[in-house]
């Protein structure tokens, strides 16, 4: 009988230390998968946005996830980034959406675009506002920063995740030169890396804005720094 306990328990340990080794795994194909699916939604419904429609006369009724009117994802381009630069640590089969109306609303009202990096194969859907959940769906533009090739500051945070390749987890790998490509519902914006390097937790020079220019900003964390700092990427609008 004691001996039969002891091989329960053993297997219990062993199931529970599998669950706790699988978890970043399983979150991340959750969120993969939540992701490509905001795209997927994304890029249908910019298109039907652009198509002829027919009567305006009604307004949107759509709102995000919490019930309440989507967030404004056009701040005037003056308006300078305040937000918190801390963050937290850290190819799918699309199935059917099971709940499109609630899905729909948060995407039209809180993505504004694609981040796409080939070198390091991230496309990525952008976010406005470095929340909790936008930042474990994709890419977020921090509440402040100007819109995409817009004078100023463009500024992107992700999670540097614990699974390869996974949101910036591979962002150390971007040259000099590199392209950072912006898809938005009416444009396409090409960024050219100008420089890459690692700063403390609480510097926040990075968010400044030179609005003589069009620049974007890239932000992770970085577990190379004891205690944890940021790595940046920054580079220049081309076209």
């Amino acid at each position: 009988m004691k001996r039969k306990f002891i091989l329960l328990f053993s297997i219990l340990l062993i199931l529970i230390g599998i669950s706790i080794s699988a978890y970043p795994w399983l979150k991340s194909w959750y969120y993969n998968y939540q992701s490509s699916k905001a795209i997927l939604q994304w890029l249908n419904t910019t298109s039907e946005s652009l198509s002829p429609q027919p009567s305006a006369s009604q307004p949107s009724t759509l709102s995000n996830a919490s019930g309440s009117t989507p967030v404004d994802s056009n701040p005037s381009a003056d308006t300078k980034a305040t937000a918190n630069t801390k963050l937290p640590a850290e190819g799918l089969t699309i199935q059917e959406n099971i709940n499109p109306i609630y899905d729909i609303a948060y995407v039209t009202g809180n993505m504004e675009g694609i981040l796409n990096i080939d070198s390091i194969d991230l496309h990525s859907p952008i976010f406005y506002g470095d929340t909790a959940k936008n930042l474990d769906l994709g890419i977020c533009r921090i509440f402040g920063s100007v819109n995409a090739g817009d004078k100023g500051n463009y500024i992107l945070a992700g999670h540097f995740s614990k699974v390869w390749g996974r949101h910036f987890n591979r962002l150390k790998e971007v040259p000099i030169n590199d392209k950072l490509i912006i898809q938005t519902a009416d444009n396409v914006y090409t960024y050219i890396v100008t420089e890459t390097f690692s700063i403390k937790a609480y510097d926040a020079s990075v968010l400044k804005d030179d609005f003589s220019l069009s620049e974007i900003t890239l932000i992770t964390c970085d577990y190379a720094q004891n205690p944890i700092g940021r790595y940046i990427v920054r580079g220049v609008l081309v076209r």
